[in-house]
Formats: C-alpha cells, structure tokens, sequence
C-alpha cells in the first residue's frame, strides 16, 4: 500500500475556528485544492482535530477527539472520466466511523469548486465543510476560496433570506434577472435567469439541495468555478456574520451555440512582451497585447496558450486569459477595429526542473462580434465559460 502524504500549507485560526488549507497532486494527474473549515467540539470543552491526506487518486479526511480517537472518517475517491471531467465518489475510512448516508458521487469539471457538508454539531449550528477544486495538470488554476470575514453558521429552522433588488453574475459578467426590481424573501426563494436557468435557495437543508453557498452581508456566494454570485441592496440575513446556503439549481433547456471554425486569419492579432511576473516579481513571463483586426466590434475574446518543453518537446500544460468587455458608466465598451486591449496582468512560464522557459504557442479560441455572431473553435474551458457567459447575457444569435 503506498504511503499517506500530507501536503498542509496552512493553518488559520478564526475566532476560536480553524481553516486548514491543503494541496495535493495525484497519481492520476488531477491537482486538489482542498480547504477545511471546523468550529465543532468533539467534547465538550475540545476541539475536534482535522486532517487530509493523499494517497493514489484517494484524499482520506479524518477527524479526531483531543486524546486522539478516532470519530470521523471517509475516504474522498477522484477518478478523471472520458472527457476529462472528474468523477467523486465517498467511502469509510478504516478505522473510522462513517456517514450514517454516503453522499451520492459528484461530476465536476475541471476548475470546479466542490462544497461538502461533513458534519453539524446539534443544538450549536457549528459545522465542519470542506471545500475543495479540481483541475488537471496541463491546465492552470488558482484555487479560489469563497471570500469570508468569518466561519459560517447554520441558521434556525425557518429563517428569512432576503434579495433586496437582487443582480446576478456568473464570473464578471452582470445577467438579466426576472427579479431585478423586486424584493424576494423566505425561507426559500428563487431567482430566475433567462437562457441560464432558475436558482433555488434554501435556508435550511432540503431534498435535492446541494450545500454549494455561503451568505454574507448582501452577497452570495455559489460554489464552482462558474463563480455565480448573486448581491443584494440589503443584508441576505438578518443577522451579522456568515451563513451557509443550500442551492438546487435548475439549468434552462438551451443548447450552448457552438461556434464554426472560419476560414481566414483571426480576427486578433497577439503581441506577447517578455516581462517579469509572478507575486514578487521575479519570474520570467510576458504581458499579451491583442488588437483588433477585424472591421467589427468586439465585445469578448478567450486566448489558450499552450507550453513545450525546449529540449525534449513534451507538453508543459496550457493557460489562457479571457476578457468580457463590460460597459463602463452604461455605454460599451467594444474593442474597436485597431484598438489594441492589454492584459493588465504579466503571465510567468512555467518552469521545467532545470529551470529552462518553454517555448509557447498563442491561439485565438474565440471572439464574439457586437452583431452577435462568433469566430472561433471555442475546444479550452476559458473559452466554453466565455461562451456560456455569452450565451447567458443573450449576446449569442
């Protein structure tokens, strides 16, 4: 059997609470970021010890009293499917107690952010969740935590949450809602986006919901890469701090366009200018320039670059850089025909072990004109939310 390894970067104490934040690499490929929150005793007076481990393509997450018995277990199991999505499935842990109910086996994509809800402590509304993402190793993510001031709490049976003139976003993209000059209020409530679908939340868990969101303040905070998030002009609760959400969330019945393959150059021209990147600044990298040389206007674009080993020409995995052009003070904000748009952020290579740059390749994936129609193979996962986002707004023909 091989070994359990632990790969623990950090640990914050919140309150009195703990986060525990983890990054594991399989045997398979997949890369986890996985990421705990526990505010519950195990005694009274104790603390109840976390812990995840790896070991092949299983994360094992247990649970501990302060003398160190065991009290929770389960073994998170990640096998990557046909079409490179991820299948997660749940069983015990040796040793361990288990579920009383297995959760059901998930299907994510890659990027996708997973909440699990571990566990309740009765009669105190602390809870135990983890949250973790999935992406594969010829793809770049940043793990992205859902942005928190504090542990969030259950709420008491029959609380009221409250969208106050409600406005809904999937990544930076604002859509349409049937609810956008309303106030919608109870227990459950539901909020409906055209040619997206129709989100249920629930204050409390029901049947067929997911714990897949967090409240706090005015905003919510769906789970997934997809990065739904839906604000209110007023606080959700009526009550300071952070609340868990359950969703069941209702796709609308439209197939995603997919756009043709177009003969002819792209209609963006790349420029990539070596530069230094990286959090302090001292990687290697480039700064993307892209102009529009096409005689419409565009309104998004998605661009994967894809990296080579120098020496031996293996694949050293792909990132991309997307951009929707949102309107500014409500007029467009197109990029014209010959106006040039520059990431506002340097990318860095990756690195081989020797230290050597990749050599690296620019492809246009996909480009969406202001006519409404597309240009573009759109095959990257940047470009398939680029396209969902599209197809959201109803800029998509």
């Amino acid at each position: 059997m091989k070994p359990w390894f632990l790969s623990l970067f950090c640990v914050l104490p919140l309150a009195g609470q703990m986060q525990q934040y983890y990054n594991f690499r399989l045997d398979n490929g997949a890369q986890v970021g996985y990421q705990i929150w526990s505010g519950v005793e195990s005694r009274p007076g104790q603390k109840s010890l976390s812990m995840a481990e790896s070991s092949g393509n299983v994360i094992r997450r247990t649970l501990y009293n302060q003398d160190g018995t065991p009290w929770l277990g389960f073994e998170v199991h990640i096998d990557i499917t046909d079409n490179s999505d991820f299948r997660i499935s749940f069983a015990p842990a040796a040793g361990f107690p288990f579920f009383a109910g297995a959760p059901l086996p998930r299907r994510v994509h890659d990027g996708d952010r997973i909440m699990m809800d571990v566990l309740e402590q009765p009669g105190t509304s602390k809870k135990v969740f983890d949250l973790f993402q999935l992406y594969r190793k010829d793809t770049r993510h940043t793990l992205l935590p859902l942005p928190m001031d504090s542990i969030p709490s259950v709420l008491p049976v029959g609380t009221e949450l409250r969208l106050n003139h409600p406005s809904f976003r999937l990544g930076g993209v604002h859509l349409p809602s049937t609810q956008d000059a309303t106030m919608i209020s109870g227990p459950v409530i539901t909020l409906e986006v055209p040619t997206l679908g129709r989100f249920r939340l629930s204050s409390a868990p029901l049947p067929g919901y997911l714990l897949e969101a967090v409240a706090e303040d005015g905003k919510i905070e769906v789970a997934g890469d997809d990065r739904y998030t839906v604000t209110s002009e007023t606080a959700v609760v009526d009550k300071p701090g952070s609340w868990f959400v359950w969703v069941k969330f209702e796709p609308a019945s439209v197939a995603t366009p997919s756009p043709p393959n177009m003969p002819g150059p792209p209609p963006l021209e790349v420029t990539a200018t070596p530069t230094l990147a990286g959090e302090d600044g001292t990687f290697p990298g480039f700064v993307l320039s892209i102009k529009n040389t096409s005689a419409k206007n565009v309104v998004a674009y998605s661009i994967q670059m894809h990296y080579t080993d120098p020496i031996t020409g293996q694949s050293m995995g792909s990132s991309g850089h997307s951009s929707f052009r949102q309107p500014m003070d409500g007029k467009p904000n197109y990029l014209q025909p010959g106006q040039v748009d520059t990431s506002p952020k340097a990318t860095s290579f990756p690195r081989d072990a020797s230290g050597a740059a990749p050599k690296y390749t620019i492809t246009v994936e996909l480009v969406l004109f202001d006519d409404g129609s597309l240009w573009g193979t759109a095959t990257s996962r940047g470009a398939q939310q680029l396209l969902k986002q599209a197809k959201a707004a109803g800029l998509v023909k």
